[in-house]
């Protein structure tokens, strides 16, 4: 099971500043000096020694994580900014010829969590099938209030692919290829709910935008064994 990070931010997307990637690659090139650097052919084989967020930061995007089995099957879930990146990896298969389905799951419907939808290239292409599930009934309404004037100039009914509701049942396992899928709840302003995902012999929890009002056993019920695995906090 592989699991990625294409945008983890809250709230609202958080480019970096021109001081703050100036400060970056000070830090680098300074780091380079002290290391002994002098040459340009000394420059790459530097920069594969340090971690990724020193020369590349951390990533603006709001939240959408992509979880797939070593078979393939992909879960994408929320379609913050971060989505929009994703899309260009979708392009290079079936979806950039009108021929893919993708499997869309949602934590709850904040901006936050919605606003790469729009910038979602894949959702544009006729014969492409978007899935898109959450435990939530207004999942339709949220797409029917996202893809409308004043806030976005193309309608739901104009988009090319064909979107396809699933309502998901709480603290019930859903399979999803390989995977299976089990909402479980947080405790969050409106209804938000993790997923507990097992694929591959491992397991993925994904917990995010939780306040964690409820710590004692009796209060978390049957939330509780569904925390269990590698938690993610956004």
């Amino acid at each position: 099971m592989k699991i990625k990070l294409w945008g983890a931010r809250g709230s609202l997307p958080s480019p970096y500043t021109p001081r703050s990637v100036e400060k970056r690659i000070t830090s680098v090139l300074e780091s380079f000096v002290h290391a002994g650097g002098s040459k340009l052919e000394d420059i790459e084989p530097f920069v594969k020694t340090l971690p990724r967020g020193q020369y590349g930061g951390f990533g603006g995007n709001t939240p959408c994580v992509a979880v797939t089995s070593a078979a393939g099957t992909q879960a994408i879930i929320d379609g913050g900014t971060g989505i929009r990146l994703l899309a260009h990896e979708l392009l290079q298969g079936p979806c950039g010829k009108g021929k893919g389905e993708v499997h869309l799951f949602f934590t709850h419907f904040h901006w936050d969590h919605l606003i790469g939808l729009p910038f979602f290239v894949p959702i544009f292409i006729p014969g492409n099938t978007i899935h898109v599930y959450a435990v939530q009934d207004d999942l339709r309404p949220a797409f029917e209030s996202l893809f409308k004037k004043p806030y976005f100039p193309v309608p739901l009914a104009q988009l090319g692919a064909k979107i396809v509701y699933h309502q998901l049942e709480p603290r019930k396992p859903f399979r999803h290829g390989e995977m299976t899928l089990t909402p479980y709840q947080l405790d969050h302003p409106d209804p938000c709910w993790g997923y507990k995902i097992e694929c591959d012999g491992k397991v993925y929890s994904h917990c995010v935008d939780t306040e964690a009002k409820r710590v004692s056993r009796d209060e978390l019920g049957a939330d509780l064994p569904l925390y269990q695995g590698v938690d993610l906090m956004v």
